[in-house]
């Protein structure tokens, strides 16, 4: 009799162990479970909440427009009014921007027939080099947000700025003098985009 009493202890007392253990898991996995979570969302949320991204991009003047254009050369280009726009960052945060040119739907001119001079505003023009719109010169790009675009180039690429800073451009647009005669009446139409994100994900 005191035997079974001693068998029937050792049971319950295994019994209780297996209990214990499995409790000791499940609440091993319980804390784990939360605390990887916990770091999951707090991750999401320096992403997405703290993360500002909030750059504008204003005109200054009137859209580039070229009737009966004909082929000229950088100097004469370099003298043409420019189309002028500012990059303004709107966060606390400094943001890292490229600056594309987005050729839209519509346009039958070859690009390479495009010279392009963009610089910084008010900024003398005559030691600046122009170059022809080929991705040699400037990387292709997807277009960003134009409905209507065909394809994109990247005049700047990996450009700061600083939070509530702004930065003034000058574009310029003309025909380059290796365009043929047989381009007549053919249109490139074009518009510029800035897309940027917070400088520590560039």
């Amino acid at each position: 009799m005191e035997k079974e009493n001693k068998s029937n202890e050792s049971i319950k007392n295994v019994t209780i162990g297996i209990i214990g253990v499995i409790a000791l898991v499940i609440t091993t996995v319980g804390i784990t479970y939360a605390v990887w979570t916990s770091n999951a969302s707090q991750v999401t949320q320096n992403a997405i909440t703290v993360g500002c991204v909030n750059v504008t991009l204003a005109d200054e003047s009137d859209d580039i427009t070229i009737s009966e254009a004909y082929p000229i050369s950088d100097g004469q280009g370099k003298q043409l009014k420019p189309y002028k726009f500012t990059v303004k960052n709107n966060c606390k945060f400094s943001a890292t921007y490229k600056v594309t040119l987005e050729k839209l739907s519509g346009s039958n001119l070859d690009p390479k027939y495009v010279k392009v001079l963009l610089s910084n505003q008010g900024e003398a023009t005559t030691n600046l080099e122009a170059k022809a719109l080929i991705t040699s010169n400037y990387p292709s790009s997807e277009p960003y947000v134009t409905a209507g675009a065909t394809a994109g180039f990247q005049l700047l690429t990996n450009q700061t700025l600083e939070a509530s800073a702004t930065k003034a451009y000058d574009l310029r647009l003309w025909l380059d003098t290796s365009a043929p005669s047989s381009i007549g009446n053919q249109v490139f139409n074009s518009k510029i985009v800035v897309k940027a994100v917070p400088t520590n994900q560039k």
